[in-house]
């Protein structure tokens, strides 16, 4: 999925690390209504509820001497020069990218990109096991692997239009966007299993110990156990789903201009953020939700959804792929000459 956008520079004012910022003085912005195929709108007024208090998160940069600005805390820049990458996802130590030419990943604490492999075309998404990187490359046809230290890509499965994708200690699993289907594949290799038949593209796709969760173009999601059987529907909203996310108790997706949010258990999708552009990125940590849209970095509460939307850091270069690993979360930008962003969560 390609970009192109013209940026406008405002100047930030710097932040020292050690300091403490307030997201807005003047409380967050509150969200007019809007339909769900327009963009969100922001009102200064912020919430008649006066108990409300800003949150004010520690600025503390993992590279100090990379800090570029800071809205509520540090930014740190892990890579720059990266043009137009796309999918992203971490391991416990380090951050794996796909640009349109190359995959690559870089130690969280920063330090030297290192290229893993050229890419024929820009990966939809990356996942990463123990011991080997895994990558989709919709147009190429191939789920693609290669040793997280580094060897030669080799083709894992093959496909019609792979994109959504995820590992655990088991199988790698994903959505095929020309086949209408969901699989799944030992990581030790073996024959490719098909775990649903869908009417409608699917497009993101997430999975947690027992379940494959997936959204598709027409903006339903629905799981599958991830030992095979029957395909449970969540929710139908929205349209033209994307991303998909999930914790413990419940899946978010991006569609169109919003993010939704529906029970695992089931039970009433609700409209949990809106976005000014089109929503892309999902990711999800304890307390959080986060979302991307090419022009912002959002986040919520999950808890308080009086808190409305706010913008984590604005102005960035057409944020896109973004991911969580519950401490810091870590987005990719559609952009020529962008970099590779971190920001530590208090």
């Amino acid at each position: 999925m390609m970009y192109e956008k013209t940026l406008i520079l405002f100047p930030l004012a710097l932040a020292a690390c050690g300091d403490s910022i307030p997201i807005d003085d003047a409380g967050p912005p509150t969200i007019d209504a809007a339909p769900l195929d327009s963009p969100m709108q922001f009102s200064d007024a912020g919430p008649s509820d006066a108990s409300w208090q800003p949150d004010t998160w520690t600025c503390s940069a993992v590279a100090p001497s990379k800090v570029l600005e800071s809205v509520s805390e540090c930014l740190v820049s892990l890579a720059g020069g990266q043009d137009f990458a796309s999918a992203i996802a971490v391991d416990a130590t380090n951050v794996y990218w796909a640009t349109n030419t190359e995959l690559l990943k870089i130690s969280k604490a920063g330090g030297k990109p290192v290229v893993l492999a050229p890419t024929q075309m820009q990966a939809f998404a990356i996942a990463v096991s123990a011991t080997n990187v895994y990558w989709s490359v919709e147009y190429a046809g191939a789920i693609m692997k290669v040793p997280v230290g580094g060897g030669t890509p080799t083709t894992f499965a093959s496909a019609t239009a792979p994109t959504g994708l995820a590992v655990d200690a088991v199988n790698v699993y994903w959505a095929d966007y020309g086949a209408n289907t969901i699989s799944k594949k030992p990581i030790g290799g073996g024959a490719t299993v098909t775990l649903a038949s869908l009417t409608s593209p699917p497009q993101g796709l997430a999975v947690d110990a027992q379940n494959v969760y997936w959204v598709a173009a027409d903006g339903s999601v629905a799981y599958v156990p991830i030992a095979g059987g029957s395909s449970t529907p969540l929710a139908t909203e929205g349209g033209s789903g994307l991303m998909v996310a999930v914790d413990a108790t419940t899946v978010y997706w991006t569609s169109g201009y919003a993010v939704w949010a529906v029970p695992i258990a089931g039970g009433t999708a609700s409209l949990v953020g809106h976005a000014l552009n089109w929503a892309d990125g999902v990711a999800v940590d304890a307390t959080r939700l986060y979302w991307t849209d090419m022009e912002q970095v959002y986040y919520t509460s999950k808890t308080n959804t009086s808190q409305g939307s706010l913008p984590l850091y604005q102005f960035e270069p057409a944020p896109y792929g973004l991911v969580s690993d519950g401490t810091s979360i870590y987005w990719t930008s559609q952009s020529m000459d962008a970099s590779v962003m971190k920001t530590t969560l208090y």
